[in-house]
């Protein structure tokens, strides 16, 4: 079977979950992955599963490798798995689509998102030349996956990341998005 090629839309707490955990579970047997409900699924394992391509918008982050941008603030998740392999993915910058809630500037630095003054990249591009066969939107209270046709893919839609499992702007898609996707 193939590696699954992963693409992760915000390098919070949740990536930093999901990145420590890949590394601390990678080539342990049965025994050792009892936090695991499924080591194996549909046949991959998580030696299957490649991070391919990472997307933020805060400046702490952007340029950074995955592997240190999952511990850059505001992410405050434990560390568990400090040790990380190099995985050559630099965290590019994303389009601040819905921006930053502007009661945010008034939090400490620690606990604030701070936007980049970076050029937000192609987004569909970056996808495209990764080859990323799955995107994981762990940002924001809702993302928008880009057109599946774009990336020959199946996986286009909504990915509803809000506590309460409504989409604010249901349906709507930014035009920086589309322009990127064609």
């Amino acid at each position: 079977m193939s590696k699954i090629r992963l693409a992760i839309a915000g390098v919070g707490n949740c990536a930093s979950s999901l990145v420590q955990g890949l590394a601390y579970y990678r080539g342990k047997d049965s025994v050792d992955t009892a936090g695991l409900l499924h080591p194996e699924l549909g046949g991959y394992g998580l030696s299957d599963i490649k991070i391919v391509a990472a997307f933020d918008v805060d400046r702490r982050k952007v340029g950074r490798p995955i592997e240190e941008a999952i511990f850059a603030p505001p992410s405050c998740t434990t560390v568990f798995q400090r040790e990380l392999p190099s995985s050559g993915v630099t965290v590019a910058m994303a389009p601040p689509l819905d921006g930053v809630a502007a009661h945010m500037e008034h939090y400490p630095e620690a606990q604030a998102f701070r936007v980049s003054d970076e050029h937000p990249c192609d987004v569909g591009v970056v996808l495209r030349e990764s080859r990323a066969d799955a995107r994981l939107a762990v940002a924001g209270p809702c993302v928008y996956d880009p057109d599946p046709q774009a990336l020959g893919g199946e996986l286009g839609g909504w990915n509803n990341t809000s506590p309460a499992g409504v989409c604010p702007r249901e349906r709507t898609v930014s035009p920086i998005w589309r322009k990127e996707l064609r």
